[in-house]
C-alpha cells in the first residue's frame, strides 16, 4: 500500500494487477466513477469565467494542503492535511509537465513537520493547455494518525486527483474514485471532494487558516 501525505488524501498505496478479462459493465462503471465530477459540475463550483493562466516561466512551490470529502460533508473544519511540493514546467507547445510530492500530516497538525507517513511522488505528469493535470493513485490508504474523523484508517480502492493549475502558482484538485473502508461507495458528491492549497515559504512557516468559502476547484 502506498501511503500519502497531502490531501483528502494522498497516501500510502499498494499496487494491484487488473484481470486480463474484459468486462464492459465494469469498464463502464469505472468510467462513471472517474468522470462523475465533470458530468455533475453545476452550481457555484463551476465558474465559466475561470482561466487557468499558466505561468510562462513555470514554478516550484511548497504548499499547505487540506482535503475535504463526502465523509465529512466537505467541511473544512475537519480536513485531511498534507505538506506538498509542486513543480510546473511549461512546454513550448502549450501546457507542460507537473511534478507533485505530498506527505500526510498528523490530524490537527500545527506544523508542516508533523508528518505521519512517507512522501508520495509523481513526476512528469502531463499538463493540458488549460492547466489540467491528472494523477491516478490507484488503491490508497490514509493512516489513522492522519484521519481527522478519528475512525481508523481510510482506504480507497481507487483515487484520482484532477488538478487545476493557475493562475500563477494557484493550485487545487478534485478527487474521484471509490472508498473501500470505513465504507464502500464511490467518491461522487460534487463540491465535497476537494483539495485546496496555500503557498508557504518554508517548513517552519505558520500554517494559514482555510475558510469554507475556499473549498472549491476551480
Amino acid at each position: 500500500m502506498r501511503s500519502a501525505a497531502a490531501g483528502m488524501a494522498i497516501l500510502a498505496a499498494s499496487g494491484w494487477l487488473g484481470t486480463a478479462c474484459v468486462d464492459p459493465k465494469t469498464d463502464y462503471d469505472d468510467w462513471l466513477i472517474r468522470t462523475t465530477y465533470m458530468r455533475n459540475q453545476t452550481g457555484p463550483e463551476q465558474d465559466a469565467s475561470y482561466e487557468a493562466a499558466l505561468p510562462d516561466g513555470g514554478f516550484t512551490q511548497l504548499y499547505y494542503m487540506a482535503c475535504v470529502s463526502q465523509l465529512n460533508s466537505g467541511s473544512i473544519m475537519t480536513p485531511t492535511l498534507f505538506v506538498a511540493t509542486a513543480t510546473f514546467t511549461p512546454s513550448e507547445s502549450g501546457g507542460g509537465s507537473f511534478d507533485f510530492t505530498d506527505t500526510l500530516l498528523q490530524a490537527s497538525a500545527m506544523s508542516l513537520t508533523q508528518t505521519v507517513a512517507a512522501p508520495v511522488m509523481e513526476t512528469n505528469v502531463p499538463v493540458s493547455a488549460d492547466g489540467v493535470a491528472i494523477i491516478n493513485y490507484g488503491p490508497t490508504t490514509i493512516a489513522a494518525a492522519g484521519n481527522p474523523l478519528m475512525t481508523g484508517e481510510v482506504d480507497f480502492s481507487s483515487l484520482t486527483l484532477t488538478f487545476q493549475i493557475g493562475p500563477g502558482d494557484d493550485l487545487c484538485a478534485n478527487a474521484t474514485g471509490a472508498y473501500s473502508m470505513p465504507i464502500s461507495e464511490p467518491i461522487n458528491v460534487p463540491g465535497q471532494n476537494v483539495c485546496i492549497f496555500a503557498p508557504v515559504a518554508s517548513m517552519t512557516s505558520p500554517l494559514p487558516m482555510f475558510t469554507q468559502s475556499q473549498v472549491h476547484c476551480p
